[in-house]
């Protein structure tokens, strides 16, 4: 059986329509999950992958959404945050504990 490799477009939607339901999630392994898409996301487009400026677009905004849930994730889930300081920065999505900054801090250093 072959594997059908998910164009990154693809896990956009997915990574999008899981940050819409975050305030549904009851299990820290839902959250961790959608920041797991959110790496392999980064992972393609650091690899070069093309994607359109639609999907960049999609991404931003529920990066946006992502960034908004702060405060609800810090509450519900803060154990998703600890002990992640092995993490490379530029995963700034498993740094939300330390506050929106972290995402804006990656950017400008390149590394998001």
């Amino acid at each position: 059986m072959s594997k059908r490799v998910i164009e990154v477009a693809d896990l956009i939607e997915i990574y999008a329509r899981g940050v819409g339901y975050l305030r549904e999630y009851d299990d820290r392994e839902e959250v961790t999950g959608l920041l797991i898409y959110r790496d392999t996301i980064a992972k393609r487009l650091q690899a070069g992958a093309e994607v359109t400026d639609e999907a960049i677009k999609q991404l931003a905004e529920a990066d946006d959404r992502l960034i908004e849930a702060i405060p609800w994730l810090e509450e519900h889930f803060p154990e998703v945050f600890r002990a992640n300081d092995d993490i490379p920065r530029r995963y700034w999505w498993w740094h939300l504990d330390e506050g929106p900054q972290v995402r804006e801090e990656a950017e400008k250093t390149k590394v998001a």
